[in-house]
């Protein structure tokens, strides 16, 4: 859960934070957590950004996936 943002925009989505993070579980949900985060707010990935979940609906946006298979591809 390593990001960057303005103060301004966490105290506007402590709700969100609270809803994905203060479970019983324990648990960080941050994949609900920056889905919820996009959809309300817009968020970019990190450039280049190649640190990313390989699911397509949480991938880093910004990157040519297809352009680093080719280049790191073994086959």
């Amino acid at each position: 859960m390593t990001f960057a943002t303005r103060v301004k925009f966490l105290i506007q989505d402590r709700q969100i934070f609270q809803k994905w993070c203060g479970g019983d579980d324990n648990w960080t949900h941050d994949a609900h957590l920056f889905t919820e985060l996009s959809n309300n707010r817009g968020l970019i990935t990190p450039v280049p950004g190649y640190a990313s979940h390989m699911e397509t609906w949480v991938i880093a946006k910004l990157v040519d996936w297809e352009d680093v298979l080719n280049r790191t591809s073994s086959v």
